[in-house]
């Protein structure tokens, strides 16, 4: 199966094939397949299509008080072989989706509080700490 990715569109973003296009040229420099990348308004009606499939979620850490879950940083994750990672955007977070066999990532920025990070930048970087990790 290999690696998915699933983002929520930006909010405010006249065109999705702006959003969408930065997302598949992403996903394509690492290997992720087009078919393989989802970009949704909203989480509700297409998280169900993932269930059996390792969810690793790219939060915040300062969601971390709202989640009874440790969080991981990047720096200490072990990408699994076979997940799907998933996104919010700028305006929103997954909290409400999180269960307890899901996992929780956030990477460490500077600026630890900032919110204006978007999703596509920080799959960047997880996507390029997981190429360093898995070779």
């Amino acid at each position: 199966m290999g690696v998915m990715i699933l983002a929520k569109t930006e909010h405010g973003f006249k065109e999705f094939d702006g959003d969408w296009t930065q997302w598949k040229n992403l996903g394509r420099a690492y290997g992720v397949k087009d078919q393989d990348m989802h970009l949704v308004p909203d989480l509700d009606e297409i998280l169900s299509q993932f269930d059996g499939i390792k969810k690793v979620f790219l939060e915040p850490p300062y969601n971390q008080r709202m989640i009874d879950q440790k969080f991981i940083g990047l720096e200490d994750y072990k990408h699994p072989d076979d997940c799907v990672y998933i996104f919010g955007n700028t305006t929103k977070d997954n909290i409400r989706f999180i269960t307890e066999a899901d996992d929780i990532v956030y990477i460490r920025m500077l600026n630890m509080s900032s919110r204006l990070v978007f999703g596509v930048c920080m799959a960047s970087i997880l996507l390029y700490d997981r190429m360093k990790k898995h070779g």
